[in-house]
């Protein structure tokens, strides 16, 4: 694919003209652009030239796949679309703020109080996902992007968004998204520090399980300012993903023992051993807030397609996505209530088994902390 010419004022796809860049990744660069036809501003990423195979594939996936999560927490994808030389392209909405990296490198932590407000916002918008048959598996302080309030300003004045679907498996989505995950059986996908031990080892069933060690782990770095998976080469990183125990996080940064117990229940090796799906972490966040906002529940991870197509029912999705063209409105607000599916993944079934024996089963939380 040829490499197309970007500068400010460039006029793309006979629609958006470019106004500055914001960023680069893997696979995309951003640009804040002008939307002359409808008006307003957007964010349009559009994908770099690249030899990687299926990186085409994996670009359009994370478009659809957001596209797919139609949440509050996840930013709004517009459209996805070919310009011009047929390189492809994601428009958005335009976002202002900074990454919670951004945040934590300025600030060290967080306080506890903002800890939950982040992390409760977080889990909603990836629960929603998982409800939808959607696993992130790269979720990271890069991909979590505060909103509103001043730059430098206070983390707790903020909205969190979660960006970056790009490897995202679609594990019961139906129509074109589902036919087009693109995923190589065995591969190791994700970013090695925030990786789950059964990404690292590059496991072909990585489920939802791995975002709840990822939300876990962020969870600590935010509580601690510390990041224990970190490493000055990446077999240290891996070696600590797999074997380096972790300091509890009431002994470490004085958390509450509810907190930290949480914390390392959704970062024990063994993914049976982590909460089932993001409900229980959701209703204990949120209880340790004290907040009363309600928030649109969320229902447990779809596994199979007729449970995706009832989560999609629920939220007014359509049976299929197209290719290209999603041009969509986002739902704002009281979203998705599914049924529980009739059988769960294995690993999720064990750890459902495991834990209904350990303690009464609690309900779906509908409260929030933000």
């Amino acid at each position: 694919m040829a490499a197309i010419e970007l500068a400010a004022g460039a006029l793309i796809g006979a629609r958006y003209r470019l106004e500055r860049r914001l960023g680069e990744g893997g696979m995309g660069v951003v640009w804040a652009a002008e939307d002359t036809v409808a008006g307003g501003r957007v964010a349009i990423k559009i994908m770099k030239a690249t030899e990687v195979p299926d990186a085409r594939r994996r670009f359009l996936r994370e478009g659809r796949a957001a596209a797919a999560v139609r949440h509050p927490g996840v930013v709004r994808i517009l459209d996805v679309l070919e310009i011009d030389d047929g390189t492809p392209a994601i428009t958005m909405e335009l976002l202002e703020g900074e990454s919670l990296r951004d945040a934590l490198a300025r600030e060290g932590r967080l306080a506890l109080p903002v800890l939950l407000d982040v992390i409760a916002q977080v889990i909603a918008a990836v629960g929603t996902a998982h409800s939808l048959g959607v696993v992130h598996r790269d979720l990271k302080p890069e991909n979590i992007f505060l909103v509103g309030g001043r730059t430098g300003g206070p983390v707790g004045e903020r909205t969190a968004k979660v960006l970056d679907f790009g490897i995202a498996k679609l594990t019961a989505l139906d129509g074109e998204a589902a036919r087009s995950t693109g995923i190589t059986t065995g591969a190791v996908m994700g970013t090695p520090a925030y990786m789950a031990p059964e990404q690292v080892f590059g496991e072909s069933d990585v489920d939802h399980l791995a975002d709840v060690w990822a939300i876990g782990l962020v969870a600590y770095q935010c509580a601690s300012g510390v990041l224990p998976t970190q490493g000055d080469n990446i077999g240290q990183i891996l070696k600590n993903v797999v074997a380096r125990p972790f300091e509890p996080l009431e002994e470490l940064a004085g958390v509450p023992r509810e907190l930290s117990d949480l914390v390392e229940r959704m970062l024990a090796r063994e993914r049976t051993a982590r909460p089932v799906d993001l409900r229980e972490p959701f209703e204990i966040v949120a209880r340790l807030a004290g907040r009363d906002a309600p928030v649109a529940p969320f229902g447990p991870p779809a596994t199979d397609l007729a449970t995706a197509a009832d989560s999609r029912r629920i939220a007014g999705l359509s049976a299929t996505e197209p290719a290209f063209g999603l041009r969509q409105q986002c739902v704002d607000e009281h979203q998705h209530v599914v049924r529980r599916p009739a059988s769960l993944s294995s690993s999720v079934a064990a750890s459902a088994r495991v834990r209904a024996h350990a303690r009464p089963r609690r309900r779906s939380c509908a409260r929030s902390a933000r």
